[in-house]
């Protein structure tokens, strides 16, 4: 997948990461739908995501993958001086809450969760480039 230079100026990037196809459509859709300013990337895996980190340059980087896969990509992100700086969310079922601290991510969304929760959780971040885009 390329990424329209374009676009990528006028808006803040999401780079989702979900192994589930379900599970990353869904969040996908309701970012979209909620923050129009940003746009949504999905990866399929982990490699994938770690690949595209530097073609992307993502804004925020939300991680819906099992919970050693997460907690690993989290700390490859945080250890890049390049990306240490781009805040990573975990989204995780409660029984996985265990390892955020260690893994550097800056914030955990708990499922289930309510959708106006994973706005709220993404516009702490997200902010329009441009109020008049």
């Amino acid at each position: 997948m390329s990424v329209d230079d374009s676009r990528t100026q006028r808006t803040r990037l999401v780079l989702l990461v979900s192994e589930d196809a379900d599970d990353g459509a869904a969040i996908a859709a309701a970012l979209e739908a909620d923050l129009s300013f940003a746009r949504v990337v999905r990866a399929g895996s982990r490699l994938v995501a770690l690949r595209w980190l530097e073609s992307v340059r993502p804004t925020l980087i939300l991680l819906d993958l099992p919970s050693e896969a997460h907690l690993d990509v989290c700390r490859q992100v945080k250890e890049n001086p390049a990306f240490a700086r781009v805040p990573v969310v975990l989204v995780q079922s409660a029984d996985e809450s265990a390892g955020r601290s260690a893994s550097g991510c800056d914030a955990v969304l708990t499922r289930p969760f309510e959708p106006g929760a994973l706005r709220e959780i993404a516009r702490r971040w997200l902010e329009p480039v441009d109020a008049a885009l």
